[in-house]
């Protein structure tokens, strides 16, 4: 089923032309007549009637569109497009104008150091935020980013496929951030194996740069060496210390902060009933999931990349030594934010984006406003941590529903002014209970109790 030119959507997403079209998926530059903006539509045709498709699709957008990041392309909503007695789920973004990286490369050569370890230190600041999250773009190369007025912007999210059979991790975005640095500094496809020597000609580029860039093409992240957040701090050092010293220089790059949660121990309330989760376990979840880091109004985008032939998406980075597509291409489909002729489409505005939910019924995670602040920002990481645990298979979906349901009732007595004391220790015991039965992983067991205890603390 593919939709014509004026079809109307949820009642409010009037498409008007197809940016890009693929077998899997379709873009779309189309209007929100409710905030009269443009805005991008991605319709996924390949999850026509798949619930399971469905949901990890709606998952994702959820979980992502609560992610700020001036670098990454904003989400403003998703639901499903019903017609002929179909399902088709469609995701609601953010409309950018400017030229994809790669096309820049292909025309141009090769960015000059100071610029294009700018792009790439921008696109490592949104892919940190997005890993505090525990969420994995899975597709990053010079194919998923734009070159926009106010930056570069990284497009889609989440991996080839949905879901995919293999979800990508961290290491493959620090690879594919190293292999983004390496085509940007000396050309599309430059050769891994020569990557030293290309990097050592390149004019004036900082040994930290060069450096940074061989550490992630090494894959050391994936025997604990260099995060997302250590890469990203690595290059806006060095383009903001050639910035400083140039008058005319664009703004500084935002550095990562750390996680604002990372060093604090959990606490529990005094009469929690405690399971065998040890406490160098607990830490080590902090660690690795952190928190989010916010910079500004953009929200992360939360659409897959294109699915890859047969279904298979393994993971879209490329290991050493292994022949693969590069991240960021297509494969079978189109990547969210491809552009028409001359590489360019109208652009959205940023700004005043309402929270991201199903057009058709409220989103169950939006923040009361009745709530203080820090009550809010606590509410809002304890909903993703169920969302992402729920989308990586680390939560029983109807344990997920339960735990929905609960965090719910919590909102409503804070609300009431009622003490939430009781509930939040028959939580913790029911996390147990769920750790217990395997319906929830230790890990993400332990996510979810320090989660609850930092909102509990707030109110």
């Amino acid at each position: 089923m593919r939709f014509a030119s004026g079809t109307p959507l949820a009642g409010r997403y009037l498409l008007l032309d197809e940016i890009a079209a693929g077998p899997q998926v379709a873009v779309w530059r189309g209007m929100d007549d409710v905030l009269g903006r443009p805005v991008a539509v991605k319709v996924y045709l390949g999850a026509i009637n798949d619930n399971r498709a469905r949901a990890w699709i709606h998952a994702r957008a959820r979980t992502a569109a609560r992610l700020n990041h001036p670098h990454a392309t904003a989400v403003y909503d998703f639901g499903d497009a019903a017609g002929d007695g179909a399902l088709i789920p469609y995701v609601v973004m953010e409309l950018l104008d400017g030229q994809p990286l790669a096309d820049r490369i292909a025309t141009g050569g090769p960015l000059p150091w100071p610029q294009g370890t700018r792009v790439a230190a921008e696109v490592a600041a949104a892919l940190a935020a997005a890993h505090a999250r525990g969420v994995v773009h899975g597709q990053v190369g010079t194919g998923a980013v734009m070159l926009t007025r106010t930056g570069a912007k990284l497009l889609g999210l989440a991996g080839p496929g949905w879901p995919p059979a293999v979800e990508p991790d961290r290491a493959t975005d620090v690879y594919g951030l190293g292999l983004l640095l390496l085509d940007t500094l000396c050309g599309l496809d430059a050769p891994q194996s020569r990557a030293a020597p290309l990097l050592a000609a390149v004019a004036g580029l900082p040994d930290a740069v060069a450096e940074t860039c061989l550490a992630c093409l090494a894959g050391e992240a994936m025997n604990g060496g260099r995060s997302m957040d250590e890469v990203a701090r690595a290059l806006a050092t060095e383009v903001n210390r050639y910035a400083a010293e140039m008058p005319d220089a664009p703004p500084l790059v935002p550095v990562p902060s750390e996680p604002r949660h990372a060093a604090r121990p959990p606490r529990r309330w005094p009469t929690r009933v405690h399971t065998g989760i040890a406490a160098a376990g607990v830490t080590a979840v902090l660690g690795a999931s952190g928190v989010a880091v916010r910079y500004g109004g953009g929200l992360f985008a939360a659409v897959t990349g294109s699915p890859a032939p047969g279904g298979s998406s393994a993971t879209a980075g490329r290991q050493p030594g292994v022949s693969q597509a590069r991240p960021g291409t297509t494969a079978g489909g189109t990547i969210q934010g491809t552009t028409g002729p001359g590489g360019v489409t109208q652009s959205g505005a940023p700004g005043n984006t309402p929270g991201a939910g199903p057009s058709s019924t409220p989103d169950p995670g939006t923040t009361p406003t009745a709530l203080p602040p820090a009550a809010a920002e606590a509410l809002t990481e304890l909903r993703a941590s169920v969302d992402d645990g729920r989308t990586a298979g680390e939560i029983d979906p109807e344990v997920a529903t339960q735990l929905d349901n609960a965090i719910d009732e919590l909102v409503r007595d804070v609300n009431e002014h009622e003490s939430i004391k009781g509930k939040v220790t028959g939580l913790h015991q029911r996390i147990d209970a769920w750790v217990k039965s395997h319906t929830i992983t230790v890990t993400r067991g332990a996510d979810l109790q320090t989660r609850l205890d930092a909102f509990a603390e707030t109110v």
